[in-house]
């Protein structure tokens, strides 16, 4: 076990070095990337942060700047060299461009691009050679028009001038602009409809190699410089090399974009289109983009044509954002299945890019417009997979319902439900998927892992141990070890279940790291390493702030706290949860058992602890809640006899609880005024009692002080007369009621004073209440009742004087003389008088011997 401590204590110590920022510090996730036409810069963090920043662009460097904020950079995916200062961070791009800046919520991120300029001689060839369709619906016309480099792919919509039969809009633009360039528009002919033909074929006819500058060119796996190493990792699981798999994969993703359904060539295309269509459903859908500049639309069909094979193309040249919007503007303008082929796929482009909100509204929408498309389960899917990234998970689930009984779609299902943790439901959903296709999760890294939590948390651990030591690499690698972890600690192999928690909480995945070391935690506290389990656990508390494990840690930390005896601490966990954003229902349940058992403490001399009414006074407005009622009456009681806060949360519980709390605060509110005399507002609380025709014994008590402050000392008898349990305290008044009736009629003190005597006589109690009988009917004059009674006191309580001097007064002869010798022993004013009792005894013997 000592080495395990041991072990277990180095670890935590370097993790916390590894991570470690200052606490006013704020986190700030750094990723940058090259896409194919612009750089993006993103930094990712809370909300009230991001926000303050703002971006300076000095050639190729982009300084972001947070004012009045300390932020710590935590690198995930940065090629570009990066500079960070307490309050900004410098990236360094390998060319300078014109900067887009914007804002993104859930989660809060802000995000630059910078569009790479080019240089001088390829924005002439741009002018040049490239031209694209600009829509001016208000003109009910479309134009062709030359773009410079700043509008290549993002033309805007302009006034086009009213057509006339001298415009000539079938002429390929080369031949215009040479014809133009010469000055001889004249010799420029109509293109007829045979022309067109034959122009399509001349092009589909030259070499694919040829391109026009700034046209999109065909990319080949050879072209790509960034191969992901774990795409190569899966491509060696499925026994196919990485160019192999990227090959397969752009094929099919041509196929996607071309001819995905069984219908696809049932849609009407316009004749001037057809041959480009074919060029499409042929997998050339980019060689398009060549072609259509020659090709202008007439009319609302047409031009929905067009856009639809422009966005094809520009999906196929890797071009999404283009591709996005052109597929919108064909769905704008179609009329017939087109506008829903353009809508699905301008969903799945979006999925594709992981713009999930996205791909989830235009997923809705479709299923919505064409519920009856044979693309249906498709979209479906693609919905439950967006609503699944998204956190959506029991919506997720009900879609995947729709979505079919193929594998991918039940593994996609099952894994929605396992991310729920309804384990046995998710079992089931993964066998049948298996038996419809077991390579799937060797496929897919999510589902391999999730497969194996399933295994996991359905109780098959030898099964699940094998399955996730088969893990060695890719993005489920460290939370493959905290599964590890939990399995061996299943097994109570705690040193194992530490390393490998150690090995997670190295993880640069942030989300992963925060699981292990909460997981770490709880191994540490399970031998009894408290103080390394809070370091844990503070690590979470003070740097992951925006985990979904921040509040578990922080109510872990509040009853370790309170569990070490720390209140200050466990109170300061509990109010940061309180004041969080939907606090967990066990926040107020551990601070109520904080605040009773400090209210049974008392605090120690010289401590620096917090008091219970110290306590009270912070934590009050949290826990002043109607469901809590039983607690805060019991707050109450234990807040008697301090004033203020016991008078304010009486009264709280008058206004607001239930008619038995209104009741009991109303009495204990009427038994504080009674206590201080001031008898007017005790019997206006009575009065709020609203049960008080059936009081309890407490209701009976406060009304019984009432009608003794007001003299009236017989009826206060009789309330007192009908109390169901009756004790000490009771009878004690009772006692002080019977020594305050001098004045009271015979008849009714003798009934109170049978009642008290009554009540003694029913039961044993303390030597002092029969004192009391005894003193009572003494000053009455029932002297031979009165020393029975003192009797009584004495056989419970020998030792008492005032028993003993009473007894020896009324007593004769020896006995009384032994009373008095024991008496005149104590120096106090009893004895003294029993020593003169003494004197007067042996007086009186010697006078009798003498006579």
């Amino acid at each position: 076990m000592a080495l395990i401590v041991s072990f277990l204590r180095i670890d935590v110590c370097s993790a916390s070095k590894a991570d470690v920022s200052d606490a006013g510090s704020s986190l700030i996730s750094l990723r940058t990337g090259q896409h194919p036409r612009f750089y993006r810069i993103v930094l990712e963090g809370a909300e009230e942060i991001v926000s303050k920043g703002h971006v300076k662009q000095k050639e190729k460097d982009i300084k972001i700047s947070f004012d009045d904020a300390s932020i710590d950079i935590e690198e995930e995916n940065t090629p570009f060299a990066y500079k960070a200062d307490k309050d900004s961070v410098i990236v360094s791009l390998p060319k300078k461009g014109e900067m887009k800046v914007f804002s993104l919520k859930e989660p809060s991120r802000l995000v630059v691009d910078v569009y790479p300029l080019l240089n001088e001689k390829k924005v002439k060839l741009a002018k040049r050679k490239y031209a694209s369709l600009i829509t001016a619906p208000e003109y009910g016309e479309a134009a062709v028009s030359v773009n410079t480099n700043k509008e290549l792919f993002d033309a805007q919509p302009m006034p086009v001038k009213q057509r006339t039969p001298e415009d000539d809009r079938s002429v390929v633009l080369s031949e215009a602009d040479s014809q133009r360039d010469t000055g001889n528009s004249a010799s420029v002919k109509p293109r007829t409809p045979e022309d067109d033909r034959s122009a399509v074929s001349a092009a589909v006819s030259e070499e694919t190699s040829e391109s026009i500058p700034g046209q999109i060119k065909q990319r080949t796996p050879e072209d790509d410089r960034s191969v992901p190493l774990v795409e190569r990792k899966m491509a060696k699981i499925a026994g196919e090399t990485y160019k192999q798999k990227k090959s397969k994969r752009k094929r099919s993703a041509d196929k996607n974009a071309v001819n995905e359904d069984s219908d696809f060539n049932n849609i009407i295309v316009p004749e001037k289109y057809e041959e480009l269509w074919g060029l499409l459903q042929s997998g050339n859908a980019i060689g398009n983009l060549k072609l259509l500049p020659r090709f202008e639309p007439e009319g609302t069909e047409e031009m929905a044509f067009y856009y639809f094979l422009h966005g094809e193309g520009y999906y196929a040249g890797g071009q999404y954002i283009e591709a996005i919007d052109h597929l919108r503007l064909a769905y704008i303008y179609a009329n017939s299945d087109l506008k829903e082929l353009a809508l699905f796929r301008r969903a799945t482009v979006y999925e594709m890019m992981g713009l999930d909100h996205e791909a989830r509204s235009n997923y809705l929408v479709f299923i919505n417009e064409f519920p009856a498309s044979k693309r249906i389960q498709k979209a479906y899917l693609g919905l439950a997979n967006c609503s699944q990234k998204l956190g959506l998970l029991n919506e997720a689930v009900q879609y995947y319902d729709s979505a079919g009984q193929d594998a991918i779609a039940l593994f996609h299902k099952a894994n929605a439900l396992q991310k729920l943790e309804r384990s046995e439901e998710a079992k089931k959903i993964y066998d049948l998927a298996n038996a419809a296709d077991s390579s799937y999760p060797k496929k897919s890294f999510e589902t391999y892992y999730l497969l194996g939590e399933n295994m996991r948390l359905t109780g098959e651990l030898k099964k699940a141990k094998e399955h996730f030591t088969n893990i060695q690499y890719g993005p489920y690698l460290d939370s493959a070890k905290i599964s590890l972890g939990l399995i061996a600690m299943d097994e109570a192999n705690i040193k194992e279940a530490g390393r490998n928690f150690m090995h997670a909480s190295q993880s640069k995945n942030r989300d992963v790291r925060v699981r292990a070391l909460f997981s770490l935690a709880f191994a540490l506290l399970s031998i009894g390493q408290n103080q390394e389990a809070i370091e844990a656990l503070e690590e979470i508390r003070f740097k992951h702030i925006d985990s979904d494990l921040y509040k578990d840690a922080l109510l872990a930390l509040a009853r370790l706290y309170h569990k070490e005896g720390k209140i200050r601490e466990a109170v300061s966990a509990i109010k940061e949860l309180a004041y969080g954003k939907k606090p967990p229902v066990e926040t107020f349940s551990e601070l109520e058992a904080i605040v009773l058992n400090l209210s049974e403490k008392e605090k120690d001399e010289g401590s620096d602890e917090m008091t219970f009414l110290e306590l009270w006074k912070e934590v009050d407005m949290w826990l002043m809640d109607e469901s809590r009622e039983e607690f805060l009456l019991r707050i109450a009681r234990r807040l008697r006899y301090e004033g203020k806060p016991f008078i304010t949360l009486s009264r709280w519980l008058i206004e607001n609880g239930s008619s038995k709390a209104r009741v009991k605060a109303a009495v204990a509110l009427a038994d504080y005024y009674i206590g201080i005399g001031k008898i007017a507002l005790a019997e206006a609380f009575m009065t709020r009692a609203i049960d008080i025709e059936k009081p309890d014994d407490d209701a009976l008590r406060v009304k019984a002080k009432i009608l003794r402050a007001k003299e009236d000392y017989m009826s206060a008898v009789q309330t007192i007369s009908r109390i169901k349990n009756f004790g000490n305290e009771d009878l004690t008044f009772t006692g002080s009621i019977l020594l305050d009736m001098d004045n009271t009629k015979s008849a009714q003190k003798d009934e109170a004073i049978t009642f008290y005597e009554n009540k003694l006589n029913a039961s044993e109690w303390d030597a002092d209440h029969y004192v009391m009988l005894a003193d009572i009917l003494y000053k009455n004059k029932s002297l031979a009742k009165a020393l029975k009674y003192y009797r009584i006191a004495y056989k419970i309580n020998p030792d008492d004087e005032w028993i003993l001097y009473r007894i020896g007064r009324n007593e004769s002869g020896q006995q009384s003389e032994k009373l008095f010798e024991r008496l005149d022993k104590g120096g106090t004013m009893l004895g003294r008088l029993s020593k003169s009792k003494l004197l007067e005894i042996n007086l009186l013997n010697k006078v009798r011997e003498v006579y």
